[in-house]
């Protein structure tokens, strides 16, 4: 029921007379190191953000360069550094996808204020935005639905990882900035291009070193994405 009305009051905000987010043409590069996959090699692309605002180490950064290379049940994981950006991270992103054509992206962002690993549900075509003082809500996407739904496992995920003994747990929207922007960027880049890949987005929290109360180790980050990669593999 919470969700329900949830959904129901962001649709009422969209409803509403809002001015839409203008897109621009960024211009953009991939890693310089070229993976050399084989044809028919299943793929997992892992991305994370770049550190941001007063934060200067991002845990999501860290897993994707950790997970790097490594191979997960005969899968290859490519790990791609996102921009803090609404724009320019899902350009990269898609990019990223035409170069490696992953099977799964695991798209991974940082939310200071959790102490758990967040597996969403929902990308919403929402924005906020703070415009000289006045907070408004525009659309990511004029033309767009309301949300897009993550084509992952989340339940079996956040199951499991708990079974793992890591706080985790599903979480019904990615929020309404660029970790959220970059969900539904990508799941309607997927969809208009008809590609035959899951997407997905996890929020971690930050490191102990970052927040000695509720921050988290990074093993168990790392742990609890390749936790989440085996359960995409096997479902």
């Amino acid at each position: 029921m919470k969700y329900i009305l949830q959904i129901i009051t962001i649709g009422i905000i969209l409803l509403f007379p809002i001015s839409s987010v203008g897109s621009s043409v960024f211009s953009v590069s991939l890693p310089d190191e070229v993976k050399n996959l084989q044809e028919n090699e299943t793929v997992i692309m892992v991305t994370g953000f770049d550190p941001f605002s007063i934060y200067d180490i991002n845990p999501s950064e860290l897993i994707a360069k950790e997970l790097d290379g490594e191979i997960i049940e005969n899968a290859t994981v490519i790990g791609i550094i996102l921009p803090v950006n609404f724009t320019e991270s899902v350009e990269v992103a898609t990019q990223a996808i035409e170069t490696y054509n992953p099977d799964f992206v695991i798209s991974l962002g940082l939310a200071a204020p959790a102490s758990w690993i967040r597996v969403e549900k929902v990308g919403l075509n929402l924005r906020r935005k703070n415009v000289s003082g006045r907070i408004i809500y525009t659309r990511l996407d004029p033309c767009g639905p309301l949300f897009r739904l993550s084509s992952i496992p989340t339940f079996y995920i956040s199951r499991d990882i708990r079974r793992a003994w890591i706080p985790a747990r599903q979480s019904f929207h990615a929020g309404i900035y660029i970790c959220n922007a970059l969900l539904y960027g990508v799941l309607g880049y997927i969809k208009e291009n008809n590609l035959p890949i899951k997407m997905g987005f996890i929020h971690v929290p930050l490191l102990k070193s970052q927040d000695p109360k509720k921050g988290m180790d990074l093993e168990d980050m790392v742990k609890a994405t390749r936790i989440s990669l085996h359960v995409c593999l096997n479902f």
